[in-house]
């Protein structure tokens, strides 16, 4: 998957586990930079409005005009803050899959869900407080960076009135990625694209191999939720060029096909994110 996404997802999961664990004091105050996710972030910033949002996250202008109630620069202090406010898990949201227009061409969601922002996935935080919606903005800062860090990372957070998590089961989101990567298998094989159907393959294959490769899952979750999670980001093939998405087809009818098999693989791998990030824990499995 994106590191937009993973972020989303590490932040969910390993969030989730610290607020609900006893530990004292605050979260390690590098907690979060062992994972790729965080591996080109130069600057985080997480800032609470004051405002109320009323029933809904306040859009980038509306923001722009109320003040800051809580501001974080570390995932840690962030956490803590959480905590302090009642915060008991941060849950991953993940609107419905919609059509989208580049230019004058209308064309499916997973055709730019590799541009910076183009994903409108956030997380929720809830618990005895207030629920509170949180969405992150990406935008270069120091492209000559020696490490590489280029990227700052800027999330902001409003009030809601009320909110519930997205909580879909995980063995139906995991019997709907296999179907998906079977239809999409099958394509690529029909169209001679062999290298395309045996990754497709590979990862049907997979069978329990490679749980979660990328650890943005802590050990409260499941063998079968860190399991779903790698299939899925093995299944993440909509980047730029030389992607997935750079396919094209002369003939219609075949176009018309790869857009479809396209956007249910890309439904069915956002869904097992979901499942496996929003699933209930496994107790007593984090020290």
């Amino acid at each position: 998957m994106n590191g937009e996404l993973a972020q989303l997802v590490y932040l969910a999961g390993h969030g989730s586990s610290w607020l609900a664990s006893d530990e004292p004091g605050a979260p390690p105050a590098d907690f979060g930079q062992e994972s790729w996710a965080f591996q080109f972030v130069g600057s985080l910033r997480f800032r609470l409005l004051a405002a109320a949002g009323h029933g809904r996250a306040l859009d980038a202008a509306a923001a722009s005009e109320v003040s800051t109630a809580y501001e974080a620069s570390t995932v840690s202090e962030w956490l803590l803050q959480l905590r302090e406010r009642g915060a008991a898990r941060l849950w991953l949201t993940v609107p419905e899959v919609r059509a989208v227009t580049v230019g004058e061409t209308e064309t499916g969601e997973h055709h730019v869900a590799w541009f910076a922002n183009a994903g409108r996935w956030s997380l929720l935080a809830a618990g005895r407080q207030r629920p509170e919606v949180w969405r992150a903005d990406w935008t270069v800062g120091d492209r000559s960076a020696a490490d590489r860090r280029i990227w700052s990372v800027s999330y902001e957070g409003a009030r809601v009135d009320r909110a519930m998590p997205q909580c879909p089961d995980i063995q139906s989101a995991a019997t709907q990625l296999s179907w998906a990567l079977v239809e999409t298998r099958d394509f690529a094989a029909r169209q001679g694209l062999a290298q395309w159907s045996e990754l497709f393959e590979q990862i049907l294959s997979a069978d329990g191999e490679g749980a979660d490769r990328a650890q943005l899952l802590p050990p409260r979750y499941s063998a079968a939720a860190r399991h779903l999670l790698a299939e899925a980001d093995h299944a993440w093939v909509f980047g730029g060029m030389e992607s997935w998405n750079d396919l094209k087809f002369t003939d219609s009818t075949t176009e018309h096909e790869f857009r479809q098999v396209s956007r249910d693989l890309y439904i069915a791998v956002l869904n097992a994110v979901l499942a496996s990030t929003n699933c209930d824990f496994v107790h007593d499995a984090y020290r």
